[in-house]
C-alpha cells in the first residue's frame, strides 16, 4: 500500500511513507500467537483470565457456527457489545469465516 502527499510537511525524515507486511489475515496474528504463547494470558476481565489458546478457541467455534447457518465471505454481521472482552474473540472469529477456502 502506497500513500504519497501525506498531509503533514513534519513527517519525521527516515520513516517510510509505504506501510507493508500486513499482508497476512487479522486472524492470523491470534494463530500465531496462540501457537507460540498457547498459555500466556490474553486478557484479564473482573478476575478471570483467557489465555491466547482459549481466546482462539472461541474465535474457531464463531467461525464454525457463522459457517454451520450459512455465513460466508462478504455477508456482513454485527456485534453489539465492543467493550466486553468477549468482543475480540467473537470479532476475529467472524473475520476467520469470511476467509478464503
Amino acid at each position: 500500500m502506497a500513500a504519497t502527499n501525506w498531509p503533514t510537511p513534519n513527517w519525521p525524515e527516515g520513516v517510510s511513507h509505504d506501510v507493508s507486511g500486513y499482508e497476512k489475515p487479522l486472524f492470523s496474528v491470534l494463530d500465531n500467537a496462540a501457537q507460540e504463547y498457547p498459555g500466556q494470558v490474553y486478557t484479564i476481565f473482573s478476575d478471570g483470565t483467557r489465555t491466547y489458546a482459549q481466546v482462539k478457541d472461541t474465535a474457531d467455534r464463531v467461525a464454525g457456527f457463522l459457517a454451520s447457518r450459512g455465513v460466508k465471505k462478504g455477508d456482513r454481521v454485527a456485534i453489539f457489545f465492543p467493550k466486553l472482552p468477549h468482543y475480540p474473540a467473537i470479532f476475529l472469529g467472524i473475520i476467520k469465516v469470511g476467509r478464503s477456502a
